[in-house]
C-alpha cells in the first residue's frame, strides 16, 4: 500500500511497510547517524528495525500520522526517516523528527523533507504549534530546524540528557 503522505521535489515521504525493514536498517544501524540520539538511537540488527518500524505503524494506527519513510525520486531507495510523532507526555505538541543515511547528508534532504512535514502539519493535520528535541551539539541538526523556521524556544534536560527544545506556529508560518 504505497501510500504517498506527501511529494517533494526530490522525494516521496510515505508510511514505513514491512517491505522497507532491509533498506531502512542503513539508516538506523549506522553509528554516525545515531551519535546524537540516546534513547534507542542505534539499530543492532534488522530485527531492532523490524520492531522500530512496527512501533512506528502503531503510531500510524492511533495518531493518523507519524514518523514516514523518505524515498529519493531518483533512486527509488529508502534514504531516511522525517515526519511528525507524539512521544512524550511532557511534550504536549506534535514533534517532528527526522534522520537520513550518512550517504544522503549535506544534500538539502533533511531540510526539504522536513519543510514539507512542517506543512502537511499544520495545512493538513491543523496543528497550531509543532516541537522538535535536539541534542546541543548537533549543528546540522540545529541548522535544518533554524532554516524551516523554528525558533529555539529553551534548554531542558529529558532522561538526565541536556536538549534543546526548538518550536515553529502556526500563526509563524501563515499556513492556515
Amino acid at each position: 500500500m504505497n501510500k504517498i503522505i506527501i511529494e517533494t521535489k526530490r522525494t516521496i515521504i510515505r508510511r514505513y511497510e514491512p517491505t522497507d525493514i532491509p533498506e531502512a536498517f542503513h539508516t538506523f544501524g549506522e553509528p554516525e547517524g545515531a551519535k546524537y540520539i540516546s534513547h534507542n538511537g542505534l539499530d543492532k540488527s534488522i530485527a531492532d528495525t523490524e520492531k522500530r518500524i512496527h512501533r512506528y505503524l502503531t503510531h500510524y494506527e492511533k495518531y493518523s500520522y507519524g514518523l514516514w519513510a523518505v524515498i529519493e525520486k531518483a533512486s527509488q531507495s529508502v534514504i531516511g526517516v522525517c515526519g511528525l510523532f507524539h512521544a512524550r507526555e511532557s511534550i504536549p505538541n506534535m514533534e517532528l523528527g527526522y534522520r537520513f543515511r550518512k550517504s544522503h547528508w549535506n544534500k538539502g534532504f533533511a531540510t526539504e523533507s522536513a519543510q514539507a512535514c512542517l506543512n502537511y502539519g499544520f495545512g493538513v493535520l491543523n496543528g497550531k504549534k509543532i516541537d522538535a528535541i535536539v541534542n546541543p551539539q548537533h549543528q546540522a541538526s540545529i541548522k535544518v530546524l533554524e532554516k524551516i523556521g523554528m525558533s529555539f524556544e529553551k534548554d531542558f534536560e529529558l532522561d538526565s540528557e541536556k536538549l534543546k527544545l526548538f518550536s515553529i506556529s502556526q500563526t509563524s508560518t501563515g499556513i492556515s
